[in-house]
């Protein structure tokens, strides 16, 4: 991971992490590939901030949470989308990515760190980010990956970084198109190309609000046919 002036953030440079930060930078957008740096920071310098963590903390539990948090949005449109399976949830999508990728790079090594309980929880970090209820019951490195990945939205105001700390990790890995409207856009388009997947999830609440495109383009079709599809609707319907 690209290294900042500051020895406060403890970054692992195994050779799967370095090589995964060239990698990623070939398939995401400077956007995204700085979303994916800057959680990777927040995760290593919340991991010191809660003691329940930093007292187990060692390098094969910070290598896994930097894996985590850099291959988590593999699934959004800004990453490369022929990797992508678009009839998958982009969690899904993403943590299949990354436990392939892994497993690509560590058939061709000889180290043989990553077995098959250490992949299962990178696949279980990215696939649960967005499931925060969940996370709070999983692993260490499950629950840091999400709370570094939520801190790059919610910066300081979530108190567990601070605002120093915040513009000190923006000052070298800015948030580019990373604001309000470049967000909304991108989880539109996911109720675009991936619409039968949001319909039990957080993303169909942006296509009933802002449509396909953030303009309104499908909204009407689109809450029609995600209350339709909607759990509720569909349990009660199978038990009149």
């Amino acid at each position: 991971v690209p290294f900042l002036p500051n020895p406060q953030y403890p970054v692992p440079t195994s050779p799967l992490v370095v090589e995964a930060v060239e990698w990623l930078k070939q398939h995401s957008t400077p956007t995204l590939f700085n979303h994916y740096i800057r959680s990777c920071y927040w995760s290593l310098l919340i991991a010191q901030k809660l003691p329940d963590i930093a007292t187990i903390m060692n390098t094969n539990i910070l290598e896994t949470v930097v894996m985590s948090c850099i291959f988590h949005d593999m699934g959004w449109p800004l990453a490369d989308h022929s990797l992508q399976n678009t009839s998958m949830r982009f969690e899904v999508d993403g943590a299949n990515i990354a436990r392939h990728w892994i497993m690509y790079v560590e058939n061709n090594s000889t180290d043989g760190k990553w077995d098959s309980h250490r992949l299962q929880l990178v696949w279980d970090a990215i696939a649960l980010h967005t499931t925060p209820s969940i996370v709070a019951h999983k692993e260490p490195e499950v629950r840091l990956a999400y709370q570094g990945i939520f801190a790059d939205f919610i910066g300081p105001n979530g108190g567990l970084i601070t605002a120093e700390e915040f513009r000190e990790v923006v000052r070298v890995f800015p948030r580019l198109d990373f604001g309000a409207e470049g967000v909304k856009t991108v989880l539109c388009q996911m109720c675009r190309v991936r619409r039968d997947t949001t319909f039990d999830n957080f993303l169909s609440e942006f296509g009933k609000k802002s449509g396909l495109d953030t303009k309104g383009e499908g909204v009407v079709e689109f809450r029609e046919e995600a209350e339709e599809k909607s759990i509720s609707n569909m349990l009660l319907t199978a038990l009149n």
